[in-house]
């Protein structure tokens, strides 16, 4: 007798599977948990030996520190009082030098990431914790922008990127103000922090993988310490504003042989004002007169005042501050401007990079080598 064919609840055993597939990504996902669970509390374990031993270091170099600033104040009181052979600073200088190295020696807990409850107890103790230690930073600054200053800035742990976005987008929307500061930085390496953080697309570092961008690197805007001409904003370079290279500075640091390029806010218009940030000031050649074949390149911003630019001519020279000096305007071979007003804005005269400015020296009976004003 045949049997009849038993129907198939495809329902139930859709249900069935289904059920299965839920449990089975249920155990990988608790696996996965689990898993991360481990690896952070294997880093809390580690920041938390590291930080430890960084704190007892620095406890003993605090202790010897103490012990060798109070015999360096036992040696100087005895110089006080007791003529000795030997002169106070070769008697204290090996001490300096000892408690110099101490100071050198200081540790800091070093980390490249640090998971996200972390970060904010991290940031409270900078002082053992940081990502590296201070920095000496070059700046190419304004006026004389082939000069370098040095700054340091401290390094701390940057924070998670959607912080570092909304720190710096908050920054840029500042507007130009007199006599501010801002900074120049290669775009590349601003396109990349900007991928990073998820400012130039739709994705960001969390929903890919993007490089997290090293030092800043400013070394091909840059030639002999110098900007190189013809730089475009947003082409070659991005200006932020000083707080906003501070932050980035401290977060990724600086390039070996790069440096920073500072450039001054400077009120532009002789009727409507309106502010601008003076990246190439005007590069002018001083001559003394009445020798006008030698020169000595110098710069200026267009909002400084005729008087400036004679006080810098005169160091230039080294001319003595009680000399009485006239300022020309170099335009012709035979012709030569005299600037009458010393109060008088760069902006305001006809110049342009490369020309030729001479100052002439009163003569000691009061007389003035060239006699047609």
């Amino acid at each position: 007798m045949a049997t009849a064919d038993v129907p198939i609840d495809v329902d139930k055993e859709l249900e069935e599977y289904v059920r299965e597939q839920r449990d089975r990504i249920s155990l990988c996902f608790s696996e996965a948990r689990r898993r991360l669970d481990r690896k952070e509390a294997e880093l809390i374990k580690l920041f938390e030996e590291k930080l430890n031993k960084s704190r007892a270091d620095n406890k003993n170099i605090a202790t010897d520190r103490n012990q060798l600033k109070y015999t360096l104040e036992l040696i100087q009181a005895s110089l006080s009082s007791n003529s000795l052979q030997m002169t106070g600073d070769e008697a204290i200088r090996p001490i300096k030098e000892k408690i110099e190295k101490l100071e050198e020696k200081r540790t800091r807990v070093q980390f490249d990431w640090v998971p996200q409850k972390l970060y904010t107890e991290i940031s409270k103790i900078g002082e053992v914790a940081t990502i590296p230690a201070h920095k000496k930073i070059c700046i190419s600054s304004i006026p004389g922008y082939n000069t370098k200053e040095e700054m340091v800035i401290k390094s701390v742990i940057p924070p998670p990127y959607k912080q570092q976005k909304q720190e710096i987008q908050f920054l840029l929307t500042k507007p130009l103000q007199e006599g501010e500061y801002w900074y120049l930085i290669h775009i590349i390496w601003y396109n990349q922090w900007k991928s990073y953080v998820g400012i130039s697309g739709k994705e960001s570092s969390a929903d890919k993988e993007i490089d997290k961008p090293g030092p800043i690197d400013n070394t091909s805007l840059l030639d002999q310490d110098k900007l190189r001409r013809f730089q475009v904003n947003e082409r070659d370079y991005k200006s932020v504003p000083e707080d906003a290279w501070y932050k980035l500075v401290s977060w990724y640091g600086i390039s070996e042989g790069s440096m920073g390029i500072r450039r001054r806010v400077v009120m532009y218009g002789k009727f409507v004002k309106q502010c601008k940030l003076e990246v190439y000031p005007l590069e002018l050649k001083a001559c003394l007169y009445p020798n006008e074949t030698d020169f000595k390149i110098f710069t200026i911003s267009g909002c400084d005042t005729i008087r400036t630019m004679d006080n810098k001519i005169r160091k230039l020279y080294d001319i003595d501050s009680t000399k009485q000096t006239r300022i020309y305007i170099k335009y012709q071979i035979s012709r030569h401007e005299l600037i009458k007003d010393m109060n008088l804005e760069v902006q305001g005269v006809e110049l342009f990079d490369g020309q030729y400015v001479l100052i002439e020296v009163q003569n000691v009976d009061g007389t003035w080598h060239r006699k047609r004003l």
